[in-house]
């Protein structure tokens, strides 16, 4: 922080906020975020306002404001209605430029900045169904059902006929190509699978099973094994992964930010609780890409000295080769981040 932000008394004294939030990646802006939230209802037409003229100047091809990248978290915090068409126009940006500006808070926390404006089903199912979309767009808006669930909006049951009636669309599709679908189109479709198998569906089961009979799946990012594995755990799965789901929004985009790579201290170290999580993550991915328990951790870049993460609750890991981060290419070559691939939960 600049130190300079002083706390405003009148609505023209936040340019000092907005210059500091412009500053924002060389130091987190904590103050002016805290003046920010101290001064909600004042600040929150510019905070729209500054994501407005940035979104109009990515659609010129001109680059925008840091500003308003905090901006958008700072209306998603707040909850602000009328930020909600922004959001949109920000939904609908070209795949190149919206992952431009939003970086890794694409696949991270979008699902969550869509639902605390979109709180229905039709609202998502304009992403969903909209082919010339970002496809990361369409499946953070298949994402935000969960979020809906969870909020008590929405019923497991609506939430599982929902994504089932944009599974059976794509079915009812012509095929586009000899093998079935175009690449695109099994992508999508995996997609809803995938997010599907969240909700152990055993009232889309049918449908699914058609969509992998037909080759209309890309199997890189979700197989049928996924499903019949998912369905033998029965509902006892649905339970834990609704317990386990996040609300839509971000009660404290402070909080979020502090866990950061890029704020947090040079000499800080990772928590051991990453490194657990990390390698839960790859031996789960490897088991999926191989096929077998027979894991040898030398085959994503581990240590010899790599040891189960049930042997020792302080794990350190060393790598031969960059680690893989959850929002980095999946090592099965996919093409799809690691996240959305085999770094998925166990069951899918």
């Amino acid at each position: 922080m600049s130190g300079t932000v002083e706390s405003p008394t009148e609505y023209s004294d936040f340019d000092d906020v907005f210059a500091d939030l412009d500053r924002g990646f060389e130091q987190l802006p904590e103050r002016a975020i805290e003046i920010a939230r101290e001064h909600r209802a004042a600040i929150t037409p510019r905070l729209i306002q500054c994501l407005e003229q940035a979104i109009a100047a990515i659609q010129r091809g001109e680059d925008s404001r840091t500003a308003a990248f905090f901006a958008l978290y700072l209306l998603v915090e707040f909850r602000a209605a009328g930020a909600g068409p922004a959001i949109r126009s920000l939904a609908m940006l070209s795949e190149d430029d919206l992952t431009r500006f939003l970086g890794d808070s694409l696949t991270e926390d979008f699902s969550r900045m869509l639902t605390t404006f979109l709180r229905s089903p039709a609202e998502l199912d304009e992403l969903i169904q909209n082919p010339g979309l970002n496809e990361y767009v369409r499946w953070e808006a298949i994402q935000g059902y969960l979020h809906l669930v969870k909020d008590g909006v929405l019923s497991r049951e609506k939430a599982v006929a929902g994504l089932k009636t944009h599974l059976v669309r794509e079915l009812e599709l012509p095929a586009t190509t000899s093998s079935g679908s175009d690449d695109r189109q099994a992508t999508h479709i995996a997609m809803l699978i995938s997010e599907l198998l969240d909700y152990v569906p055993f009232e889309a089961a049918d449908e699914i099973r058609t969509a992998f009979q037909r080759d209309l799946v890309d199997d890189s990012i979700v197989s049928l094994k996924c499903l019949d594995d998912i369905l033998a755990k029965g509902m006892a799965a649905w339970e834990s992964r609704l317990l386990k789901a996040e609300s839509s929004g971000i009660p404290d985009c402070l909080a979020e930010f502090r866990t950061w790579h890029c704020f947090r201290e040079p000499d800080e170290t990772r928590d051991p609780a990453d490194s657990v999580e990390l390698s839960r993550m790859l031996r789960a991915a490897q088991a999926r890409m191989m096929g077998t328990d027979d894991l040898d951790p030398l085959d994503f870049g581990l240590d010899e000295e790599y040891q189960p993460e049930d042997t020792l609750p302080g794990i350190t890991i060393q790598y031969e080769q960059p680690r893989v981060g959850r929002n980095d290419p999946c090592p099965c070559g996919s093409g799809k981040k690691f996240k959305k691939c085999c770094g998925k939960a166990p069951g899918h």
